[in-house]
């Protein structure tokens, strides 16, 4: 930006360092969705640049040789059936192309010369590498076990130089041949031969293919938006359930003064009763609306939302699960829940430049190292693990179920609040499912209770996702909240809950200030 760059250029720098320097967590080899906020055309895009179910992908993709849907564990999630087909490279592409200043290879350049001169192996990547080794990343990804590991079997050592040519000759095909490469090219065949050769294949034909990458699209999506007091939350529409939960929450919660009731057992009830009834339509209605009819409107229409708010009782916490709602919808919906794990790697940053245009990106590659599969310099994902294992459950179908080129239900929530059509925050957080809640809670503690950015950030997490316990945060100052809490019907849980918030505040001076979660380096 020093040079004159955009958002949209910084971003495709930050995303392909984080490549090399957050491998655990997000690169080209996993997907994302974004918020470009263009100040002077005041339009909002948002990308999803979400990964996709091979196009022959079936019902039964995570089913066994019984034809019953597989347990979700780490055997399946270090898995070539895991890959999904990346689409964080493309969103990079098409968000460049639009509002890029800066010259694409000039972009490469910079980061193919820290691949090459080496970055250090940091205490997070150190940590996850112990986790993962504990969890299935084993010498059988043999490229990602040479590359991370040393010959006795433990992790490099947290100081560890690492030069990463294979990254580094990936971004010079890039340059040279388009991402073209990536998407049905030279790269893409690399990437199919590498899964081909993982273990615990997807079932015959059903196989991530080359049409696959070749077909891949990033998608224009309407931002959703919701108001929440005097402001507007815009995020991520489907198939991210992001802003739409998070839009439900806060939905419920304008029916309440949270400024008065203040950081406090009360405050955390309300949030906590709000998620719960959020998280039960989450789980019923949430998934790639290109493929299910879904209800977006009705789920934050102001008149479903405050009578859902009146189900939340303000003494006592209601018995979980509760039940979805029926939002106002066009056509009739038979659908049954679900509630797929989503593991907590991911990344989130913010950008915003001398123009006043604003990204707001949250990335992953779902579990630590994803699919473990390294290939080109990066590691691959292992999204399709988001969704439903089981079609459907007592004769209606999940709506989250795998189908062909369909994208997984996704909790990633990049957000942009607005104030008279003027962005006056970026926010996000990695943090899997608990993502939502992580994004809801600094936005109350931010507008209602009027903590400074830092503090909002910090500030203990805590939310129930429709579960049998509410979440406090181990070590976090929501915890102290637990005995008054429990005299609610709270059924606590201590627990660590590590967000990685980052934010972005733009002043009404057109100065920033900036903030990021103590929880993370």
């Amino acid at each position: 930006m020093k040079k004159g760059g955009s958002a949209a250029d910084a971003t495709v720098v930050a995303q392909l360092v984080l490549t090399l320097v957050e491998p655990q967590s997000s690169g080209i080899g996993g997907g994302a969705f974004a918020l470009f906020w263009h100040n002077k055309t005041a339009q909002l895009d948002s990308y999803d640049g979400r990964e996709t179910a091979p196009l022959n992908a079936k019902e039964n993709y995570f089913f066994d040789d019984n034809n019953q849907p597989l347990k979700w564990d780490f055997d399946t999630v270090r898995a070539a059936k895991s890959v999904g087909v990346p689409g964080t490279l493309a969103l990079l592409k098409k968000m460049h192309q639009q509002y890029g200043k800066l010259p694409w290879n000039d972009l490469l350049d910079k980061v193919i010369k820290i691949a090459k001169s080496g970055y250090i192996l940091d205490k997070k990547i150190h940590r996850n590498l112990i986790f993962a080794q504990k969890n299935g990343l084993n010498p059988s990804f043999e490229t990602a076990y040479n590359f991370y590991f040393q010959k006795n079997g433990e992790p490099k050592p947290t100081g560890t130089v690492l030069k990463n040519p294979a990254f580094a000759q990936t971004l010079e095909t890039l340059k040279i041949d388009g991402i073209g490469a990536f998407y049905g090219g030279s790269i893409a065949k690399k990437i199919l031969k590498s899964i081909y050769k993982a273990d615990k294949q997807a079932k015959p034909g059903q196989e991530i293919n080359l049409k696959d990458f070749a077909s891949y699209q990033v998608k224009m999506r309407p931002a959703i938006c919701s108001v929440y007091r005097h402001y507007k939350i815009c995020g991520m529409g489907p198939p991210s359930s992001g802003a739409l939960t998070t839009g439900q929450i806060l939905g419920m919660l304008n029916n309440f003064n949270m400024q008065k009731i203040g950081f406090s057992a009360k405050g955390i009830h309300l949030f906590s009763e709000a998620s719960k009834l959020a998280y039960a339509d989450r789980a019923l209605y949430m998934a790639d609306s290109d493929f299910v009819d879904m209800p977006i409107q009705g789920l934050l229409d102001t008149h479903y939302l405050n009578k859902r708010a009146q189900l939340i009782k303000q003494k006592t916490a209601a018995k979980t699960p509760v039940s979805a709602g029926n939002p106002p919808a066009k056509n009739a919906h038979s659908l049954s829940p679900s509630w797929q794990k989503e593991r907590p790697s991911t990344s989130h940053f913010n950008v915003v430049d001398a123009d006043g245009n604003v990204v707001s990106i949250t990335t992953t590659i779902e579990q630590g190292f994803g699919s473990g599969i390294m290939v080109g310099g990066f590691m691959l994902n292992n999204e399709l693990t988001d969704f439903s294992f089981a079609a459907e459950t007592n004769g209606k179908k999940i709506a989250n179920r795998v189908e062909g080129g369909k994208r997984p239900r996704s909790s990633m929530s990049p957000s942009i609040v607005f104030a008279q059509n003027q962005p006056i925050l970026a926010i996000g957080s990695p943090g899997g499912s608990r993502i939502i809640g992580y994004v809801a809670k600094a936005i109350v503690a931010i507008l209602d209770w009027k903590m400074p950015l830092k503090q909002a950030l910090d500030l203990g997490n805590f939310g129930n996702r429709n579960s049998k316990t509410t979440e406090l945060e181990k070590g976090g100052n929501s915890a102290v909240f637990q005995n008054d809490l429990e005299k609610l019907g709270h059924n606590i849980k201590i627990t660590p809950m590590n967000s990685g918030l980052t934010a972005i505040k733009i002043n009404s001076d057109g100065t920033l200030k900036t903030a990021r979660d103590r929880r993370r380096e």
